[in-house]
C-alpha cells in the first residue's frame, strides 16, 4: 500500500474549509503550483468511481464519449466572442511560433467546430450527445479551499445537438434527469434551481447545489410553490423576503454548486455554421445544450457536507476502500491472527463486488488496534474488521465496526461474508 496511513500532512490554514483541511491532513492531495493539486491514490480511487457513475448515466441517455484537446486556438474563442468576455480567467499563452492559444475552461467552441466540420448533418442522425471527462483550466484570482475552487480541475461536460427547439427541450429534460440520478445514487440532498446563463449564453439554465455554510452561492427557496433560484438572478430585495411567484416567505441558504445545465439554442451553431438538413430537405441551424459537472469539486463538496472535523466521509459508492481488516498487535499469537486476517481478506476479495481492491489489510502490527481503528475511521472506510482476542476462541468471532453508524458487532465468518455481499460498489 502507498505509505499514507499513519502520516499526517502539514498544518493547515485556519481559513480553509473542513474538506480542504481533511484532504491536506490525510495526504489525499498534494499542492503543486497555486491552485493545482496532485490527487493521491485514495482520492484518485474516489474520483475514478464517481467517473464510472457519471459515465453510466451519460451512456444511459445516449451519450458518446470523446476526448477533446485542452489546448485551443485563440481564433475559435475570438470567433465566439468569449476570448475577451471571459476576461483574465481564461488562461492565454503563445507557442514557439507566437501563435495565440488558450487552455479551455469549457469546450463549446471546440465541439461546435467539430460538428460543423461534419455538417450539414441529416436530421436522421440527431440528437447527438458528445461528452468527455477531462481537465479544465481557469485562472482563478483567489484559489481557495483546495478542490472547491482551483485553477485546474476535472470536469464532465456533455454537449447536445438537436434538430429543433422541441427536441432540444426533450434532451434537456433527459439530461437533467440523468443528473438527478447521479446525485441520488450518491444519496445527496440537493437543490435544482434556476440560474444565470452568464458568459455561456443561451436561453435557460439550471444549477444543482448542496447546502453548506462555506458555499459561495445564495439560493432562494419557496416551500409553498417550489420556486427555487440563485440569488444572482434577481436585483429585487423584495424577492429575497417573499416568493416572486406566490408571495409566501422564502428560505435563504448558502450552497455549493455541483452541476450546471444550459439550453444554448443556436448561439454557437450560428457562429460556427453548424447546420443540419431537415426532413423537408432544408438547411437549418442545429440547436444545442451543454451540461457540466465538476468531478473533483463534487467529491470535495461531498466531503465538506458529510464529514466531521476529524473523520472524512464520502458517499459509500465512492469511498476509496470499503473494508479495513485490523489484526492483533504484534505479540501473543499475533502470527495466528495475522493469518486469519489474510484469509478473511482473500475470501472477501473474491466476492464480485469487492474484487477491485475494496478490502485493505492493515498489517502495521507495531501499532495498537485502537490506533489503527481511529485511523481507519478518520480515513473513511465503510467497515472495519478487528481480528483480536475473540478470534482465538474455539469458535472464532471478529469485531465488525460500522464506521458510518458508529456501531460494533461480533460476527463469525459466514456473517461477515453475508454482510460484505450486500456492500454496493461501482
Amino acid at each position: 500500500m502507498f505509505p499514507i496511513l499513519g502520516r499526517e500532512g502539514p498544518d493547515v490554514e485556519k481559513t480553509m474549509s473542513n474538506s480542504a483541511k481533511l484532504l491536506v491532513k490525510l495526504n489525499w492531495v498534494k499542492a503543486g503550483a497555486t491552485g493545482t493539486f496532485t490527487l493521491m491514490p485514495p482520492l484518485q480511487r474516489s474520483v475514478d468511481k464517481l467517473c464510472r457513475i457519471i459515465e453510466n448515466e451519460m451512456n444511459a441517455v445516449g451519450g458518446l464519449k470523446v476526448t477533446m484537446p485542452s489546448l485551443a486556438t485563440a481564433g475559435i474563442w475570438k470567433k465566439s466572442g468569449r476570448y475577451n468576455d471571459m476576461g483574465s480567467e481564461l488562461l492565454k499563452l503563445k507557442d514557439r511560433n507566437e501563435a495565440n492559444l488558450c487552455l479551455s475552461p469549457t469546450h463549446e467552441e471546440t465541439v461546435t467546430s467539430l460538428v460543423q466540420s461534419l455538417s450539414p448533418i441529416s436530421y436522421k442522425n440527431l440528437p447527438i450527445k458528445l461528452y468527455q471527462i477531462g481537465p479544465k483550466f481557469r485562472d482563478e484570482m483567489r484559489p481557495k479551499n483546495a478542490l472547491l475552487r482551483c485553477r485546474e480541475f476535472l470536469m464532465k461536460d456533455l454537449y447536445s445537438f438537436d434538430d429543433n427547439l422541441e427536441n432540444s427541450l426533450k434532451t434537456y429534460k433527459d439530461l437533467n434527469k440523468a443528473y438527478e440520478n447521479i446525485f441520488n445514487r450518491l444519496n445527496l440532498d440537493f437543490f435544482k434551481v434556476q440560474a444565470d446563463t452568464g458568459t455561456m449564453g443561451g436561453s435557460s439554465s439550471h444549477e444543482y447545489h448542496i447546502e453548506s455554510p462555506i458555499g459561495e452561492d445564495t439560493l432562494i427557496l419557496c416551500k409553498n410553490c417550489g420556486e427555487a433560484f440563485n440569488k444572482e438572478l434577481t436585483v429585487d430585495d423584495e424577492y429575497i423576503k417573499n416568493c416572486r411567484k406566490c408571495g409566501e416567505n422564502v428560505k435563504i441558504i448558502k450552497s455549493i454548486e455541483i452541476g450546471h445545465t444550459f439550453l444554448l439554442g443556436t448561439k454557437y451553431s450560428e457562429t460556427f455554421k453548424a447546420n443540419l438538413i431537415t426532413k423537408e430537405s432544408k438547411k437549418s441551424l442545429i440547436v444545442m445544450g451543454c451540461y457540466g459537472i465538476g468531478v473533483t469539486r463534487l467529491v470535495s463538496a461531498c466531503i465538506e457536507v458529510l464529514s466531521s472535523k476529524n473523520q472524512l466521509r464520502l458517499p459509500e459508492l465512492i469511498t476509496p476502500h470499503q473494508i479495513c481488516i485490523i489484526p492483533q498487535r504484534e505479540g501473543y499469537k499475533s502470527d495466528i491472527t495475522l493469518k486469519q486476517s489474510e484469509d478473511i481478506a482473500i475470501n472477501l476479495s473474491q466476492l464480485d463486488n469487492l474484487k477491485d481492491y475494496e478490502v485493505v489489510l492493515d498489517d502495521r502490527l507495531s501499532l495498537s488496534i485502537g490506533q489503527r481503528i481511529k485511523e481507519a475511521s478518520n480515513f473513511g472506510y465503510t467497515f472495519g474488521i478487528v481480528v483480536g482476542k475473540s478470534a482465538l476462541e474455539e469458535n472464532p468471532k471478529y469485531e465488525v465496526i460500522d464506521f458510518k453508524n458508529n456501531e460494533k458487532k461480533l460476527m463469525i465468518n459466514e456473517e461477515i461474508t453475508n454482510l460484505a455481499k450486500h456492500i454496493k460498489t461501482v
